[in-house]
């Protein structure tokens, strides 16, 4: 993909080019700016799969990486930290996936009308069509009791931990990277082409008070809107074009009912769109962007299946100055 020039116009003119040929993108914080949406990929999935050793506290420090994964990995594990998540373990067979994968997209994305999370056979690269058929092709094995995977990419980056901060900003990109799902993770940075690829044993992670929040308690500094430039674009269902800074809270299991509320600093209710995503994801969208600098409270009360009584959660996080449209 050639560099995207500064100036709305240039970039609106790359967007379109780019979805001509069947691409997604997200516009970004940082500006306008391209990113692809992840595919999320769970399949697999058979009864009575085998119990998965507890991470070890040091996961993701693995041997063997280099400067941009060892970043990337330790920013992204500090996050699902402070959301309640454990971290993700760094795997070499992964990374290779992921890295071959980038290369494969440098090559062919000129020429070839397909989603940027397919191969072609026969293409300059090719590993395989699928995001599993890349793991396995690398040597990823998915074991027998079932599996899931998810891949993420991103362009013109400069580090892979960039990459992360930007995926954090959207709704589905940070409904993968902020996935219990997941066990594994591999990083590819290739030429400015970030690609994440997440993987494991259809067998979720605890989280720890069973629910995952994003921005989380205390977070400062947060963006004040979003401006749906995703694809699929979260906003077009409610058919508006910005919102304020999107809000997010994953469940332990399916969340069979809910009720929420998001209040200002003067204790007045934010309307809020609201989207529940896979039966355990709940994404709140603000009706309008938030205010500068300023603290909000949000509360959840919901109940999951499998687990009898309502549960609630009560967080704030407050606002930066107002950055580029995302």
């Amino acid at each position: 993909m050639r560099q995207v020039t500064s100036g709305y116009q240039k970039q609106n003119d790359e967007k379109k080019r780019l979805m001509s040929k069947g691409f997604q993108m997200f516009g970004l914080r940082r500006g306008l700016r391209l990113l692809v949406l992840a595919s999320l990929i769970s399949a697999g999935m058979l009864a009575g799969s085998a119990a998965v050793p507890a991470m070890a506290a040091e996961a993701g420090t693995a041997a063997g990486m280099n400067q941009d994964q060892s970043e990337a990995l330790t920013y992204l594990n500090s996050v699902r930290a402070k959301v309640g998540l454990q971290p993700l373990q760094f795997s070499a067979t992964i990374s290779k996936a992921a890295r071959l994968h980038a290369l494969y997209y440098n090559a062919n994305h000129e020429k070839l009308a397909e989603n940027s999370h397919s191969q072609t056979k026969g293409a300059s690269g090719f590993t395989g069509a699928t995001v599993l058929e890349r793991l396995k092709a690398s040597g990823w094995s998915p074991g027998p009791n079932g599996y899931t995977t998810g891949e993420v990419m991103h362009f013109e980056q400069s580090g892979s931990k960039e990459a992360i901060e930007s995926w954090l900003n959207t709704a589905y990109h940070r409904e993968i990277i902020l996935s219990h799902k997941y066990k594994e993770i591999g990083i590819g940075l290739v030429d400015g082409t970030a690609v994440m690829d997440l993987a494991g044993p259809y067998d979720p992670a605890p989280i720890k008070g069973g629910i995952a929040v994003f921005p989380y308690n205390g977070m400062k500094n947060v963006d004040v809107g979003f401006y749906g430039l995703e694809n699929p674009n979260p906003l077009s269902k409610f058919n508006v074009k910005e919102s304020g800074y999107i809000i997010s809270a994953t469940a332990q299991n399916e969340m069979v009912w809910h009720k929420a509320d998001i209040t200002d600093e003067s204790g007045a209710d934010v309307p809020y769109f609201e989207e529940l995503r896979n039966k355990n994801t709940l994404f709140m969208y603000p009706k309008s962007v938030l205010k500068e600098n300023h603290t909000y409270k949000v509360s959840l009360s919901y109940e999951m299946k499998g687990k009898a009584g309502k549960q609630q959660i009560t967080w704030s996080f407050t606002t930066g100055a107002a950055g580029s449209k995302s």
